[in-house]
């Protein structure tokens, strides 16, 4: 299977699944803010596709700590849609005034997903390119 077609059915099912993730942890309707959250799945979708081939090329050349290195990428990405989520306008309850520890335990839990994701992305890659 060529590395683009890995690349674009990573990015489809890590798009769908998380869609899905999102859409059932939200209010029914979704608010409209709810279409902030489908973009930063779009973006992240796209990254998906983007990062694939460095994993496979990775992967291929056996780089140093490459798995470690997968791990770091999840988790300075998550950091950043963590940053993007707490700058977006209208998102949250206007009400609650959420304190540095709320934040801290919000970077850190999308950090980890992050780097949950990147793990997975990479070690799904691997068993598709030995297909």
């Amino acid at each position: 299977m060529s590395v683009r077609k890995i690349s674009l059915y990573l990015a489809i099912g890590f798009f769908l699944v998380w869609f899905a993730i999102l859409l059932a942890g939200a209010d029914f309707p979704p608010p409209v803010g709810f279409a902030w959250i489908i973009v930063l799945d779009l973006v992240a979708a796209g990254l998906v596709f983007w990062r694939v081939k460095f994993y496979l090329a990775w992967q291929k050349s056996c780089q140093a700590y490459r798995l470690l290195l997968v791990a770091l990428d999840g988790v300075a990405i998550g950091s950043v849609f963590a940053l993007f989520m707490v700058l977006l306008p209208g998102g949250g309850e206007p009400s609650v005034q959420p304190s540095a520890l709320d934040y801290l335990i919000w970077f850190a839990v999308l950090a980890a997903i992050g780097s949950f994701n990147s793990i997975s992305v990479y070690a799904i890659s691997f068993f598709l390119n030995r297909r």
